[in-house]
This record gives structure tokens, C-alpha cells and sequence, in this order.
């Protein structure tokens, strides 16, 4: 999805890391609140410092989830039949955003698209699990 650059990647590794160490099921997952929390802890001390920490966290994962939405949205543009498109676009996001971010791609409007934090991070360690079993 082209995301593996980007700051809020490593973020989201240390979030399914952080599943795996646990073995959560893969629904319903934690909330995702108390995911960036446990994160954040790692490298805070204090109460108000893991607070802003996580927050900080849940806009990087944001930011990170986006470009993955606008990468598969530009191939989407290219070639619909592509078939890294047909398999991440409809199971990692919703198709209804996609295909909206699509068309302002194609009439060069800003871009601006819903992103689904929680079903991204739940398919993604789906997957991982099923790769890992």
C-alpha cells in the first residue's frame, strides 16, 4: 500500500505487535484508546505525557491509514483491474471512500476521505494472522 516510509507506520507495527503479544481475538479488538495508551507508555512516564503521546500516535496512524487510501486510490485511477486494487481496496477501507477519493482525484479536488482506523488495524492482523498460522 506504500505506507512502510511513512512515521505512522511504525506505529501501527508497534499496535499489532502489541495485539499479538497478547493474543487477542481478532474481533472484537481492544478499543483503540487503550491500544495507543499501552504504546505511548512505553516511552512516557507520566499520566499527561502518555495522554498527548497517544493522541499524537492516533493522528500518525490516521495520517499513515490516508496515504494508503489515496496510493490505492491513484492506482484505482490508473487501472481498476490492478490486482493489488481489487484485493486491498474493498477489504481494507470502505469501497464507498475509495471510490469517492477516486473522483476527486480525477477532478483534482482536495482530497478528503472518512478513514476507518479500527477495520484497517482488523484486517491487517487478520491477514497477519492467517500468514503467521
Amino acid at each position: 500500500m506504500g505506507i512502510v516510509g511513512e512515521i505512522g507506520s511504525e506505529d501501527i507495527i508497534a499496535i499489532i505487535e502489541t495485539l499479538l503479544a497478547h493474543q487477542h481475538k481478532i474481533a472484537p479488538l481492544p478499543p483503540l484508546k487503550e491500544l495507543y495508551e499501552e504504546i505511548a507508555a512505553v516511552t512516557k512516564a507520566t499520566p499527561d505525557d502518555i495522554l498527548k503521546e497517544s493522541k499524537a500516535i492516533e493522528q500518525r496512524v490516521r495520517r499513515t491509514i490516508l496515504a494508503a487510501m489515496i496510493n490505492l486510490a491513484n492506482l484505482g485511477v490508473v487501472d481498476y483491474t490492478n490486482s493489488e486494487f481489487e484485493y486491498y481496496a474493498p477489504r481494507y477501507f470502505d469501497f464507498k471512500e475509495i471510490r469517492q477519493l477516486m473522483t476527486q482525484i480525477e477532478d483534482h479536488d482536495n482530497r478528503k476521505a472518512k478513514v476507518n482506523i479500527k477495520k484497517f488495524i482488523q484486517v491487517l492482523y487478520s491477514d497477519i494472522l492467517t500468514k503467521l498460522n
